[in-house]
């Protein structure tokens, strides 16, 4: 119980009589709009399909090269443009996280 004086956090209640948020409250911060992930489960179909239809003789050295490569550059994109758009930051963490899969099955898979 709070000594008079003090200052005590004001609880508004809204029409039915619960508390209602205060406005300063934040929003949450990843929010993604139905067409923005259907484009990337898309994306990353087509991604899929088309690593698996790459012949067996193309190195998993250099398909986590290149991955490497991918994620450098979309660095360096993201950098330059400072996109506000919260599935941007997601599908580059996507990235960086295919690249590190890409790293491991490299480590792994690798003869002598």
């Amino acid at each position: 119980m709070p000594k008079s004086g003090e200052d005590v956090p004001e609880v508004r209640f809204g029409s039915s009589g619960l508390p209602s948020k205060s406005r300063s409250e934040e929003p949450a911060r990843f929010q993604f709009s139905l067409k923005e992930l259907l484009l990337l489960i898309t994306a990353a179909a087509l991604l899929l399909s088309v690593i698996q239809s790459l012949p067996e003789s193309l190195a998993p050295e250099y398909l986590a090269g290149l991955a490497g490569l991918a994620a450098l550059l979309s660095m360096g994109v993201l950098a330059a443009m400072q996109p506000k758009r919260a599935i941007v930051h997601l599908v580059w963490w996507l990235m960086m996280v295919a690249y590190l899969v890409c790293c491991a099955a490299v480590i792994v898979l690798r003869d002598g």
